[in-house]
């Protein structure tokens, strides 16, 4: 026999399994009668009672709200992410759900309707030659190759674009002891990961570009940085890796660390995730150990905090992840993600958000959960409005 009876985080893994699809027929029904389990005088969902759709749909936003709110209070995206996630089934959808008279959901009743969204964004980078010339990577095929220079660009099986050496003699250089650089750009809503002549690998986030020699010369390997970067650098005891963003400087010689360094932001952070890393930035260096960031802001401020490196490093695996992040840095994250505009009106809170939601999720998605989460926001004329 299955009981109407089910608890806030049984619903929440319910409502998981709900959209990604996973949900067994004896857990759906489970599901279908928790939400049943609304009594009529709190909503009736019936096509007489409400003018419109979107009344219906607001209806049921704010009756499902009120019922997970009553029930478990939490300012953490960890908690309200399924919730919101739950009425996403009833609103983003766009499915109109009306109760029959034992109460049980109809699915004869289900009525569809368009709604403009905005999905993910996804691999895709442009990549400029010295020479000039522009190749558009996500118009390549898996296994592509182009031969330049002595150089050999491919990307692999994997959508990664793989830079290895065919003739080192070939490699044009300037003045024979610099190596000509070439340079990589995702655009808004795009990411990529590259392999660099050394082996050296690196995720590049959205809205971000890392110029980069064809081959290291010499006894450093050097790039720069503009925008947000992971990197996993192949260890070389005779030359160390740099990389330069923002007016500072990286050294290592073989580890893993992320850089956020876009040109928008108040702070340039440098997260170690293993080995050990010196951040120089003007006459002050630091060495930093892992689980630690370096703070760099416009005034010359130079500060080490520990971090969680599992927040950090969420983005190149496929999540927002918010560990006591401001509002503007959160809607920074999202503009560049799903290439919206936001702006702001009124006093904004400074309000932190912690938390975690997948980067697969469509914008509208986002922004229930975000509302979930106190904020006051508007999406109108691909701009998403921040209120106080």
């Amino acid at each position: 026999m299955i009981t109407n009876q089910i608890n806030n985080a049984e619903m929440e893994e319910l409502a998981r399994k709900y959209l990604n699809g996973t949900i067994t027929p004896e857990e759906q029904v489970r599901f279908e009668n928790w939400y049943a389990n609304f009594n009529d005088e709190e909503v009736e969902l019936n096509n007489s009672r409400y003018k419109s759709v979107e009344e219906l749909k607001s209806t049921i936003y704010k009756k499902i709200k009120e019922r997970i709110h009553g029930k478990r209070r939490a300012s953490n995206l960890w908690v309200i992410t399924a919730a919101a996630a739950l009425i996403l089934v009833f609103l983003s959808l766009g499915l109109h759900f009306y109760k029959s008279k034992n109460g049980a959901l109809n699915p004869n009743s289900i009525v569809q309707y368009e709604a403009k969204d905005f999905g993910p964004g996804g691999n895709s980078a442009s990549l400029l030659l010295e020479n000039g010339k522009e190749i558009k990577l996500d118009k390549l095929s898996n296994g592509e190759k182009i031969e330049i220079n002595g150089a050999l660009f491919q990307k692999n099986e994997d959508g990664e674009l793989e830079l290895s050496i065919i003739s080192q003699s070939e490699i044009p250089r300037i003045n024979h002891t610099e190596i000509l650089y070439n340079t990589i750009t995702t655009p808004r809503g795009g990411n990529y990961k590259i392999i660099l002549s050394d082996g050296t690998m690196v995720w590049l986030n959205s809205s971000s570009s890392l110029r980069f020699p064809t081959a290291f010369n010499g006894t450093e390997r050097k790039v720069e940085l503009i925008g947000e970067a992971y990197f996993d650098v192949t260890k070389d005891t005779k030359n160390s890796f740099k990389v330069i963003s923002r007016g500072q400087e990286i050294s290592v010689l073989g580890t893993e660390f992320n850089v956020a360094a876009y040109p928008d932001e108040e702070n340039v952070k440098t997260t170690l995730i293993e080995g050990s890393v010196k951040v120089s930035y003007e006459n002050n260096s630091k060495i930093i150990e892992p689980g630690e960031q370096t703070i760099v802001n416009r005034d010359g401020g130079f500060d080490i905090i520990d971090v969680d490196v599992m927040n950090v490093k969420a983005w190149k695996d496929g999540y927002f992840a918010f560990d006591k992040l401001s509002i503007e840095e959160v809607m920074n994250q999202i503009s560049r993600w799903y290439d919206v505009k936001v702006s702001y009106e009124g006093k904004i809170t400074r309000k932190q958000l912690i938390g975690q939601i997948s980067k697969k999720e469509n914008l509208s998605t986002i922004i229930k959960m975000l509302e979930f989460n106190g904020m006051n926001l508007d999406f109108k004329n691909n701009s998403i409005i921040v209120k106080k």
